[in-house]
């Protein structure tokens, strides 16, 4: 997984972005970017620590997550490899079959050949020359002896060079079928070991379960969870604020109700403001059930302003879209962007997965407004309009 701090690296091209500026100006977005690193360092601080602290388990899971992030990067990642490989494979096969059938053309063109010149021969010339027969008869049998010589040595060629690239591509078939195997391989490692890490997620999950086992104790959590959300989209509005944005060339956000794409596609399972069932916590967003390793797609143009594992969300990307307006991606396998990036509408940003102590996969998504909930199905359009 692509991951970072909560800003990290990502400050600068915020900070730094937009072209040749003075020196003075240089210096002084230095000094706010090490104020800014000095505050999300602090907010990363407050948010994080308290309730890894008061349960180990949630530790844990949030390091075990995370490395089952990177399993699944890397396995998506063979994957394609593979494929790549059988494409390879599977090309040079077909050429191979080719030049087997250039290889028989050439093969006849060059025994056509030379029964042509053994029918001509060099005796027949000879015997002309001797007889002192019509020169015109003579000149032109030298023309034909001299033609079928040419397409002799032509087709001698043809047939040589045919042959050396079959010699090639059959040790390029033999690479590629050993690039085959060793990815297969490796591809098998690390399922294995992405199954391992799920096996320890399962019982940690298990665990946090037990130590969630009263209802007290859940809607304690789930409230612990939901002030730490709002905790941290405080902290980024106010820090965004210092942050000037980019020079305007999309429509507002504000202007585009019921006409943004569908973050994945899906089922939604969870609406908003539908009950949670424990106390009178309610929904905040959406819960759209989809397969695990599906993509997540950016809904509009923005940049990423979290992209990390949060108590309660999982591995979550919040993606700044001006004016006030954010959108929030939960319960994530694996972030594709990092913190800082630049989105443009249906970027992959993330894979769909059960993060943060889910027990089935989906996309939890939000919509902030000044950073206030709204409903973000009134938003979306009416049909799924991008496949996952």
């Amino acid at each position: 997984m692509r991951k970072s701090s909560i800003f990290g690296i990502g400050l600068v091209a915020f900070v730094l972005s937009g072209g040749a500026e003075a020196d003075s100006e240089r210096e002084r977005q230095e000094r706010e970017l090490l104020r800014l690193r000095s505050e999300i360092a602090a907010l990363e601080q407050r948010i994080g620590a308290r309730t890894l602290e008061k349960f180990s388990a949630l530790s844990q899971l949030r390091d075990t997550e995370l490395r089952l992030a990177g399993l699944a990067q890397q396995v998506a990642s063979l994957r394609a490899r593979l494929g790549e490989h059988e494409r390879e494979l599977r090309i040079l096969r077909e050429r191979r079959g080719d030049l087997h059938s250039e290889l028989a053309v050439h093969q006849d063109n060059l025994r056509n050949q030379v029964v042509a010149a053994h029918r001509v021969g060099r005796m027949q010339v000879l015997q002309l020359l001797l007889n002192q027969q019509d020169p015109g008869l003579v000149s032109r049998v030298m023309t034909y002896a001299t033609y079928l010589n040419r397409a002799r040595l032509s087709a001698i060629e043809a047939t040589r060079s045919a042959v050396n690239e079959l010699t090639e591509v059959l040790k390029q078939i033999e690479t590629a079928r050993a690039a085959l195997r060793r990815s297969r391989a490796a591809l098998l490692d690390e399922q294995r070991n992405l199954q391992s890490s799920r096996d320890s997620r399962a019982a940690l999950v298990a665990e946090i379960e037990r130590q969630l086992a009263s209802g007290g104790a859940r809607l304690q959590q789930l409230r612990e969870d939901s002030a730490r959300l709002e905790e941290l989209l405080r902290s980024l509005q106010e820090l965004l604020a210092d942050i000037p944005d980019a020079p305007l060339v999309h429509r507002p956000f504000r202007n585009l109700k019921g006409k943004l794409p569908w973050p994945a596609k899906g089922k939604i399972v969870k609406r908003y403001n539908s009950p949670r069932g424990i106390g009178q916590m309610k929904w905040r967003g959406i819960l759209i059930a989809a397969p695990n390793g599906n993509n997540v797609r950016a809904v509009y143009h923005g940049r990423v302003v979290f992209a990390d594992w949060l108590p309660g969300l999982g591995l979550l990307a919040i993606i700044d879209h001006e004016d006030g307006y954010m959108s929030l991606y939960g319960y994530n396998q694996s972030l594709l962007k990092d913190t800082g990036d630049w989105v443009e509408p249906g970027d992959i940003i993330a894979t769909v997965g059960d993060s943060g102590g889910q027990s089935n996969s989906g996309v939890y998504f939000e919509i902030r407004e000044s950073g206030k909930p709204i409903n973000p199905r009134r938003w979306l359009t009416q049909r799924f309009s991008q496949a996952s």
